[in-house]
């Protein structure tokens, strides 16, 4: 709390509690008794912070340790390892255009991607994993889409222990057969230095491109569908619309789930995966003919993504034309029409896990890791049943998602934020809880103050000083 603000000091009785919830998040209770202009009360909020997979930085250097175990290099891919990085970093990113379309497959890439990128994305998805309601029983599918070296299996592994005796059966889909390979080989060697040889997970690998072994009919609907750094591949170089593709691909999901089934989606926190995953979002919101759904995390609301990128929806749309909202349209709240691109939601996720040779690698090859950021969807489909979620937080409008880093801005520190409100700039007391913080508040009138950041375009949310 800002000890200068005489108005608004907690009050003796303060109580300040930390439990462990379901999902592994840290949740916090704080009272505060205050009295600014005419309001008097006393108020609540809950802060909901993300945490870190038990023992992850250990976790991830024994995934170094079998990674080399299972795939050792050869002398010479050892010596060009650093510049092998450098150069696939640079396909992935600022050259795709000059990428072949199984890069993976190809020998001094798939070093690469092994040593380098495979540890680095089961960091930020063990991550996001450790933070979701997942809910998975015995007998359970899971289908993994453009799986790879088997990246989601080895977060989920890492990051939720509790599944690690559950009788599940993972489908894992890729048209390249090699990192499939691999994976099954890390994965292997992981458990036997566990002592857990007896995994009673069972792999099915399929040699195949989505969307088609998600449009074939399975014997029961998955419990779980997952999509890993897959969407900004496939269509990176499509010229069409976006809320196109995004029906495309949800038509494609449905046909293998069932009331209850969630879809994670997991991109790079980079624009135009953020503007995909804006797609998304608006098309399970709207998309009624194929798939209703209800959205988990991150969004605590469901009105219009206020941070979609370029991505110029239905909301945006009807906001520029002055067309009737319809029940199916979400609202564009604090959206200015006239901005020709917004942000685009992301999380910086901790990188401090990271082992040390990793980060030497990242350092070698010219790219050091100064952040892990990532955009992200869960979903629970075609469920009528009130979310965990909605459960917790019946009233969503006092609900705040924290987005950013830390920012400066007016001599004071901000974090952006989400919310039922729009696009936020969250400071005093929230400013210091990290990114993904879910932030509710009891009373949100005392909290927003209406005003604007001239240069963000965010509504403040900050506590109330003498002068309101």
């Amino acid at each position: 709390m800002n000890p200068h603000n005489k108005n608004l000091k907690p009050s003796t009785s303060r109580q300040a509690s930390r439990t462990r919830t379901g999902n592994h998040s840290s949740l916090k209770q704080v009272k505060l008794a205050s009295s600014s202009g005419n309001h008097t009360a006393s108020d609540y909020y809950t802060v909901q912070q993300p945490v870190l997979p038990e023992n992850l930085a250990a976790h991830m250097d024994q995934l170094l340790d079998a990674i080399d175990r299972a795939l050792p290099l050869s002398p010479a891919h050892k010596k060009d390892l650093k510049y092998a990085v450098r150069d696939l970093s640079r396909e992935l990113t600022s050259e795709r255009t000059e990428r072949k379309r199984d890069y993976l497959g190809m020998p001094r890439n798939h070093a690469a991607y092994i040593q380098y990128f495979l540890p680095w994305n089961v960091l930020r998805i063990a991550q996001i994993v450790a933070n979701l309601d997942v809910s998975l029983q015995d007998g359970d599918s899971i289908l993994d889409i453009g799986s790879g070296p088997w990246t989601v299996p080895l977060a989920f592994w890492i990051a939720r222990p509790e599944l690690r005796t559950k009788q599940l059966t993972w489908i894992l889909m890729d048209r390249v057969k090699k990192p499939m390979e691999s994976g099954r080989a890390i994965f292997t060697v992981l458990n036997e230095m566990q002592n857990l040889a007896d995994c009673p997970w069972q792999f099915v690998t399929v040699r195949e491109q989505f969307p088609a072994l998600a449009e074939k009919k399975q014997p029961k609907p998955f419990a779980l569908i997952t999509a890993a750094n897959v969407l900004n591949e496939l269509f990176w170089n499509e010229r069409v619309q976006l809320d196109i593709r995004a029906s495309s691909v949800l038509e494609s999901v449905s046909l293998n789930a069932g009331p209850g089934t969630r879809l994670l989606i997991i991109e790079p926190g980079e624009p135009r995966s953020g503007t995909m995953i804006a797609a998304l979002r608006e098309s399970i919101l709207i998309n009624a003919q194929h798939l209703k759904g209800r959205i988990l995390s991150p969004c605590p609301h469901t009105n219009a993504c206020p941070m979609p990128g370029s991505y110029l929806g239905k909301a945006l749309r009807a906001l520029r034309t002055g067309a009737p909202l319809t029940k199916e349209i979400p609202a564009a709240v604090n959206m200015p029409a006239s901005r020709q691109k917004y942000p685009w939601c992301h999380f910086v996720l901790n990188s401090s896990p990271a082992p040390k040779r990793l980060l030497e690698l990242s350092e070698a090859a010219g790219i050091p890791k100064e952040r892990l950021v990532a955009s992200w969807l869960y979903v629970e489909l075609f469920s009528k049943q009130p979310t965990q979620y909605e459960k917790n937080h019946k009233k969503e409008e006092n609900s705040i998602r924290i987005i950013s880093d830390t920012i400066r801005a007016n001599n004071k520190i901000y974090r952006y934020g989400c919310g039922e409100d729009g696009y936020l700039m969250v400071g005093q007391p929230f400013s210091h809880y990290p990114s993904g913080t879910l932030i509710t508040l009891a009373d949100k009138k005392i909290w927003v103050s209406h005003s604007i950041d001239k240069k963000s375009h965010a509504l403040l949310v900050e506590q109330p000083n003498q002068e309101q």
